[in-house]
């Protein structure tokens, strides 16, 4: 057998950030790239060295363990053989003699082979995104969240009595009390008050609705506008024209929803003053996506995008009552800034407002994500007895005092000529009797109490002014949040897609996490069945790819989409 001199080097090196986990190794876009990098980390060069194994796992150099004992890392390259370097862990470094140290070792495959092979496209579980923005990646994470922190209510304008700054006619938005009655206007009221009178409800009730006005009684004359009735002035008058029993209900409903009509000189009839009776009214709400968690005491700006999506980070709108939807701020596409939605009024004795999203998951009305809200209260209110008689008996009286008055007059006068003054004084008795008897019973009906009618129910939303439609916003309290993000610097987001994995698609690190890896040899050297198949459990382990492997462990530094 022909002697082969010793003709191979190895490289012992210091300071290493690798180890046979796998957890985190170094991307590098070339070999020469690479060979540099470890060069910078090597202490020790030993060359003319006996042919090392790959797999032998063991060495022994001819150097004091003094020297050597802290080196984590090695590399050697047998140069009349494969001309191949191959890189290795240290795992032991142990005292054999004075001169002679031995040194345990394990081959560092994702560093050997690294330029030796293709991936192909996988299942991939999870992954660093390529692509941050918020909204791009929304698959559910494996975070629960149970505890939200939530912004104080703010309710939609619409409902809200209290006008938006820079509002044009802040009346409008003052609540108002409709009544539906059997009975039109011009039967039930002067025609000086028949302007607030709607033939018809917009859904057949077999009624007919009227704005009575105000709550709180006349507008002050310094507004400037002319005077509404009140209920109480506008329920006087009813009774006084005996129509009391006309009334079917009284019902609350938000002034700009509220049936109002207004002389059209142009169209020749009166006309609805707002449009939001048959137009929607339309309600832009912030994207809530500028806040801060804190952590340590300190604000931090969310440095992965998911954090701002639906499962940390979502808006609610609610009526106080029955109706109540979470919204994804990602999926409103009409504007950057806003989520928009639409609000419909259906006018009858049980008023039903609509909330319905726009632009929202595809579509450009979201009916099927709509919320419903009704339920606003409909009142009781009282009716003075004795008018309401007077109005009911006022006829009768008048013509049956007159009648009792001019019979007993006629018999009077009868039984004098007929010398009967006994029938005389009975003749205008009788008369007289109906007459005290009407008295009487108008004294009686001056004594009864007033009369209750109608219902009141689910009024405390509108008196804590929380009555139709309201929004808050929600995220994930601040240990969810630091948590979640802190995951995400790590782990990447939930991929499941068939793909190449991602290896360097980040500032400082990519972690990637395949199901199924699959690499294929390149051009050049093919990759040993044996590594082969620890490569691809590694990668389908997980594993974190580093731009600087000086810079492994340092989560701190920023790791923005290149």
């Amino acid at each position: 057998m022909a002697y082969i001199a010793p003709n191979s080097n190895i490289y012992l090196m210091r300071g290493v950030r690798l180890d046979p986990t796998y957890e985190n190794t170094i991307f590098f876009d070339t070999s020469t790239a690479q060979s540099a990098y470890f060069q910078s980390k090597t202490v020790r060069t030993l060359a003319a060295q006996s042919y090392q194994r790959k797999n032998k796992n063991t060495l022994r150099i001819q150097v004091p363990y003094s020297q050597v004992f802290d080196v984590n890392y090695m590399a050697f390259l047998n140069l009349s053989f494969e001309s191949k370097m191959f890189y290795a862990f240290v795992k032991k470094v142990e005292y054999i003699n004075n001169v002679t140290t031995e040194i345990e070792y394990e081959l560092d495959v994702m560093q050997t082979w690294m330029f030796n092979y293709t991936l192909g496209q996988c299942f991939v579980e999870r992954e660093h995104a390529a692509r941050d923005y918020i909204g791009d990646n929304v698959l559910p994470e494996p975070i629960s969240v149970t505890e939200w922190a939530y912004t104080e209510k703010v309710q939609c304008p619409a409902f809200d009595p209290t006008p938006p700054a820079g509002a044009s006619d802040y009346l409008d938005y003052l609540p108002k009390v409709l009544v539906f009655s059997s009975e039109g206007a011009y039967s039930l009221l002067p025609q000086s008050w028949a302007a607030n009178w709607a033939d018809e409800p917009f859904v057949f009730t077999g009624s007919k609705v009227y704005n009575a006005g105000y709550i709180n009684g006349f507008l002050p004359p310094a507004s400037g506008v002319s005077p509404n009735p009140n209920i109480a002035a506008f329920l006087e008058q009813v009774v006084k024209n005996n129509k009391a029993g006309s009334i079917i209900c009284l019902v609350m409903c938000p002034g700009l929803f509220a049936p109002y009509l207004v002389f059209n000189s142009t169209a020749g009839k009166y006309v609805n003053k707002t449009s939001h009776i048959n137009n929607p009214y339309s309600w832009n709400i912030p994207k809530n996506l500028s806040w801060t968690y804190k952590k340590n005491g300190v604000n931090v700006t969310p440095r992965n995008m998911k954090l701002y999506t639906f499962q940390f980070n979502k808006l609610i709108i609610t009526d106080h009552n029955e109706a109540s939807a979470e919204f994804a701020y990602e999926y409103f596409v009409g504007s950057q800034t806003d989520c928009q939605f639409n609000v419909f009024a259906c006018i009858t004795p049980n008023p039903e407002f609509s909330c319905v999203p726009l632009n929202y998951k595809g579509m450009p009305v979201a009916s099927i994500y709509q919320l419903v809200s009704h339920g606003y209260p409909q009142c009781s209110w009282k009716t003075d007895a004795y008018d309401a008689w007077l109005a009911q008996n006022k006829y009768r009286i008048l013509t049956g005092s007159a009648t009792g008055m001019a019979g007993a007059a006629t018999g009077a006068a009868i039984g004098g000529a007929t010398g009967n003054a006994v029938g005389a004084v009975g003749s205008a008795i009788s008369p007289l009797g109906k007459a005290m008897s009407n008295l009487g019973e108008a004294l009686t009906q001056q004594t009864l109490p007033d009369q209750m009618r109608g219902s009141i129910g689910q009024s405390i939303n509108m008196q804590s002014e929380s009555e139709g439609f309201c929004y808050y916003t929600a995220r994930a309290i601040d240990q969810v949040c630091a948590m979640a993000d802190d995951f995400f610097d790590m782990y990447g987001y939930k991929t499941c897609l068939n793909k190449i994995p991602n290896r360097k698609v980040r500032e400082n690190w990519t972690y990637t996490k395949t199901v199924g890896c699959a690499i294929f040899p390149n051009n050049t050297t093919d990759v040993p069945a044996e590594d082969s198949k620890k490569i691809q459990s590694i990668y389908d382990a997980g594993i974190r790819f580093w731009v600087n492997g000086d810079n492994i462990g340092n989560y701190y530094l920023s790791n923005l989409c290149l």
